[in-house]
């Protein structure tokens, strides 16, 4: 708790309706930190501070709900909880600090969702030529992307958006001819930005070492 990454033994009440998303206020007597712990657009999981509590019927407390900071203050913050009030809540309001729970952070859902999106296109061969190569079985990954790029070889090794690429006999490239269309393509790049983007020489020879190779990568 001293950490911010979680407040125990706070009370919490309906604050507003925000265009039909429910907005909580949770508040934490005699604390006077929450605004320097936590900042709007921050995820938190708020939760039963006791597991065992009546709210919601039945003996049972409100499923824990992951939400979204909207405000905070010294001893208050406000979160975003969804379409529907955590269960008990709304019939808690005429018990002022009556219904305890808890807050702790969470990972934000959407970049998990994005990753098993990737995996999930790569798995179905929908994620391009550089992911088939990765996931490829013939040739180790390192050998492969260091070939010259299908184009500048034989086309018919070029594969699909979802057949992955052949290896490639980099010996029927000529290394002249891939040097000069890799130097071509390069100044036709520069010609269009024009003044906009002048490369220098270093940046102009990554650029034409990563054009030679199937699959590369730059920092910096």
């Amino acid at each position: 708790e001293a950490s911010g990454s979680a407040v125990f033994d706070a009370t919490a009440s309906p604050d507003t309706d925000l265009f039909g998303e429910k907005v909580v206020r949770v508040g934490k007597p005699g604390e006077t930190r929450l605004s320097d712990l936590f900042s709007r657009g921050d995820i938190l999981v708020l939760r039963p501070a006791d597991r065992s509590a009546p709210w919601g019927g039945a003996g049972e407390g409100f499923p824990p709900r992951e939400c979204c900071v909207v405000d905070s203050g010294k001893d208050w913050i406000t979160l975003g909880v969804g379409q529907s009030w955590p269960n008990g809540l709304w019939e808690a309001r005429r018990r002022p600090d009556s219904f305890r729970v808890a807050l702790e952070r969470a990972a934000p859902q959407a970049p998990l969702k994005a990753q098993q999106a990737a995996l999930h296109r790569a798995a179905k061969g929908e994620a391009g030529l550089a992911a088939a190569l990765l996931a490829a079985e013939e040739a180790a990954v390192p050998e492969a992307a260091a070939e010259p790029p299908p184009r500048l070889c034989d086309s018919s090794a070029a594969g699909s958006s979802v057949t992955p690429p052949r290896p490639v006999d980099s010996s029927a490239a000529d290394p002249s001819r891939v040097d000069a269309a890799v130097r071509a393509a390069l100044q036709q790049a520069v010609d269009v930005a024009g003044a906009a983007f002048a490369p220098n020489e270093s940046q102009q020879e990554a650029v034409a070492w990563a054009l030679g190779r199937r699959l590369s990568l730059i920092r910096g």
